[in-house]
């Protein structure tokens, strides 16, 4: 399979992503340019909202117990199948996310 790359806003990151033949309007064939637009903005997406839910859920945490900071771990895998699913960290074919609040 194709890999493509995004280079990130910092104009030094450069991430690499495996592309496969993704379907656009009436069944054609996506450009590797948009499939990988496409696949990123999934990932980001994933990850927004798993900080969103995260974040709710450690402002419950009454004050008096609350930790001072929260640190959460997770993998993400791209599936032909089922797309976009949480893998355990450091399995084959997925990348590591964490995200910090300090």
């Amino acid at each position: 399979m194709p890999f493509g790359k995004i280079l990130m806003d910092d104009g030094e990151t450069v991430v690499s992503i495996e592309l496969d033949e993704a379907k656009g309007r009436g069944g054609k064939p996506l450009g590797y340019k948009e499939d990988l637009k496409k696949k990123f903005g999934e990932i980001m997406s994933l990850v927004e909202q798993t900080a969103k839910s995260a974040h709710a859920g450690y402002l419950k945490i009454p004050p008096d117990i609350r930790p001072k900071e929260l640190e959460l771990t997770f993998g993400i895998k791209l599936n032909k199948e089922e797309g976009l699913i949480f893998s355990k960290v450091g399995g084959e074919g997925s990348f590591q996310v964490t995200l910090r609040w300090i």
